[in-house]
Formats: C-alpha cells, structure tokens, sequence
C-alpha cells in the first residue's frame, strides 16, 4: 500500500475507508542506528514517520514532525544519532491515533481533528491487522474528505439541479394538472348543458312524437274519408265524362247524318238548277218558235206568250229557290262543321279526362294502399 502523495487521485465515494488511501510502512527495528533513521527521512520526504519493531513486535511509532523537533534541540544530534533508535522513542514517544483500516475517511478526519492541539497534525496510525500497521498523513486524510466533499457537491449541485428539474417539471405538471381540471370541470359544465339541452330535446322529441301519432291518426282518418270520398267524387265524374263521350258520338252521329242529308239537298239543289236551265232553254226555244210563227196562226200567239211567260217565271222562281236552298244549305254545312268540330274537340276533352280521371283513381288507390300500410302500432314503433 506505499504510494506517493500523487497517487491521491482515487475514485472516492462517501462510503470510501482509509483502506482506499495511500499509506506507509515504514518500519524498523528497535536497534536501528537514529542516523539511518534520519537520512531515510531526508531522502523520503513522503514518509509521515517510522513504525518501531522488536522481534516483530510493534513497540511505538514516531513521527516525522516528532523526529524532527527532537533531533533539533540543542545536543540532541550528539546524543541520539549514534545511538538506537528506541532510545529517541522513549524520549518523544506519544499515543499516537489508531483507526482500524475499514474506517469512514468523514469519521477519520472527526476523531483526528478531536485530538488535543499538541498532536493535531500528527499522523494517523491505520492498524490492517495484529502487527500490520500503517502510517497516514493527515494532509492526505484531508485531501481525500474534500474530495469526497467535492464528489458530494458535485452529486448534491446535480441532485439540486434535478431536483429543480423535478420541480419544474412538477410545476409544470401542476399547471397540466390545473389546466386539465378546468378544462374537465369546464367539460363536465358543458356535459351537463348537454345534458340538460338533451333532455329538453328528449321531452320534446316525446311531446313531438305524441303529436305525430295524433296526427298520424287524424291523417289516415282523412286519408280514409279523402279516398272513399274521392272515389265516389271520380266515380261520379268518369260517369259523367262517359255520358259525355257518349253525347259526343251522338253528336258525331247527328252530324254525318246532317252530312248526309246536306248531300242530298245539294244534289237535289243541282237537279233544281238543271230544271231551272232546262226551262230556260224551253223558254228560249218557244221564244224561237214563237217568232217564227208569227205570220202563220195570229190567234195563237197570245197564248203561246203566256206559257213562255209563265216558263220564264217557273224557271226564276225555281232559280230563286235553288238560290235560297243553296244559301240555305250552306249555312246549314257551316253549322254542321262548326258542330262536329265543337264534338270533336269535345271528345278529345273528353278522352283526355278520363285518362286523368283513371289516373287519378290510380293514385288514389295507392293512397288507399299507403293508409293501410301505415297502422297507427307500425307508427309507434
């Protein structure tokens, strides 16, 4: 366990011993010359002290500073260099401090610093073992607690720095905390508005659906009278438009046989105008024949003017009466077409409504249909 002070530079923690320190052994026996024992020392300037032996026997230890404050009294070099070296420790021999080696360096350093002020700074005996004794510098003792100390405000500066990391973090886990109460508390508010804001919807939606079952109900007992009335109201109707459909070929009818009759007092009106141009031409040929005759039967000849007289007039009065006949029957065709257009427009009317007239029966079967689909428990449901 020799070591030089430089080889202080240990892993120390606070749970380290002196056993983790350098320590010297450095012993000799009771007979060593005080000389030999000094100029160990001078070339050794590391060495806190020498441990004393007899036989293998431990019987005292001096220390440096001891040695050194002896050796320089006045006639001390003349009377201890030659002599043994247990002749100077009966003279400076002091109870020194010893600490068994797995002792705390924190406890070490109270008990050496517990000493009284005369061997404050004397070394520190570390005992290994029965015989196995150890000198330690109290310089290296301290040196080791500050760097303990050292380690130990190292590791209280990073606990402090993550304790203040913690307790930001903490804090601002509060605040997470803070801001997630208020928004549960500002959800729950807003639950509960719903809340309420659904069970007014609910009552209302149970008022709205009592009406609707009303309703319903009052709908197919309209539906119901609204169908048997609509049936009977189109039934009627389509009745109604049959009879008219029937008049309209009636008059249809009507009005070919008109057609017909009109042919006939056309061609008889065209057989009255070949009479009346036959007279005509009589007429003329009596005029002929009556001027011819005029030298031969004088008596005669005022009745033959009165038969051609009475032509010409048979032959006016009948052009006359094929004219107003022709008048007549013209106007009478222009009625007649006036009156089968009229039919006919009635019938195209008419057919028009009663294909309305069945479609409508149509929807309204399907109505009907519809109604009683929709029974006032289907509703409920």
């Amino acid at each position: 366990m020799l070591a030089t002070q430089s080889s202080l530079h240990l892993h120390l923690t606070p749970d380290s011993t002196l056993s983790d320190l350098p320590t010297h052994r450095y012993r000799v026996a009771a007979t060593t010359l005080t000389q030999s024992v000094e100029s160990e020392f001078l070339e050794r300037p590391e060495l806190p002290g020498v441990i004393v032996t007899d036989a293998e026997a431990i019987i005292g230890v001096i220390s440096r500073q001891k040695f050194f404050e002896q050796m320089s009294q006045e006639y001390s070099r003349e009377i201890y260099l030659k002599r043994h070296i247990q002749v100077l420790l009966n003279v400076v021999e002091y109870p020194a401090l010893r600490l068994p080696s797995n002792y705390g360096i924190n406890d070490a350093v109270i008990q050496a610093f517990n000493r009284s002020l005369e061997y404050l700074y004397e070394p520190i005996v570390v005992v290994f073992g029965p015989n196995e004794l150890e000198m330690l510098e109290l310089n290296l003792l301290i040196l080791a607690q500050s760097q303990i100390f050292a380690q130990m405000n190292g590791i209280i500066r990073e606990q402090e720095e993550a304790t203040r990391r913690y307790a930001e973090n903490l804090q601002q886990e509060q605040n997470r905390v803070q801001e997630y109460a208020a928004k549960l508390e500002s959800q729950q508010s807003e639950l509960e508005r719903r809340n309420q804001i659904l069970e007014q919807q609910r009552s209302q939606l149970t008022q709205q659906t009592e009406e609707i079952l009303s309703l319903n109900q009052r709908f197919q007992q309209i539906g119901q009278l609204l169908s048997q009335e609509g049936t009977k109201t189109f039934q009627r109707m389509l009745n109604t438009v049959e009879a008219i459909y029937r008049s309209t070929n009636n008059i249809r009818g009507i009005g070919k046989a008109l057609t017909s009759r009109l042919i006939a007092v056309d061609t008889a009106m065209r057989s009255m105008e070949r009479v009346s141009k036959q007279s005509q031409f009589l007429s003329t040929q009596v005029s002929i024949l009556t001027r011819h005759a005029q030298g031969s039967t004088p008596t005669n000849q005022p009745g033959l003017s009165v038969i051609v007289t009475e032509i010409d007039s048979l032959g006016n009065r009948i052009l006359e009466a094929s004219t107003q006949v022709e008048a007549i029957a013209n106007e009478f065709k222009f009625q007649i077409e006036q009156l089968t257009a009229a039919a006919e427009e009635s019938q195209q009317v008419a057919t028009a409504l009663v294909e309305e007239s069945r479609a409508t029966k149509g929807a309204i079967s399907q109505l009907e249909e519809l109604l009683s689909e929709n029974t006032p428990d289907e509703a409920q449901t």
